[in-house]
């Protein structure tokens, strides 16, 4: 979705898309490290369409009860 968007002149919707991606990727360190608390604070800072992308198996494994 953002890349389309970043070709199409949509600058606010490839910013989003990038800054989601990033969030992501933090959240995968901090699971790669064990650090689940701070990665389940940076699954509810997420908006909806990021969180959506996170598997449902690890976000209840990650996130206090769940």
């Amino acid at each position: 979705m953002g890349e389309k968007e970043s070709r199409e002149g949509d600058a606010e919707l490839a910013e989003m898309h990038a800054e989601d991606v990033a969030d992501l990727r933090a959240i995968l360190r901090f699971i790669k490290t064990g650090a689940f608390e701070n990665a389940a604070e940076a699954i509810n800072d997420l908006d909806t369409m990021a969180s959506d992308q996170i598997p449902t198996d690890i976000y209840n494994a990650v996130v206090p009860g769940n």
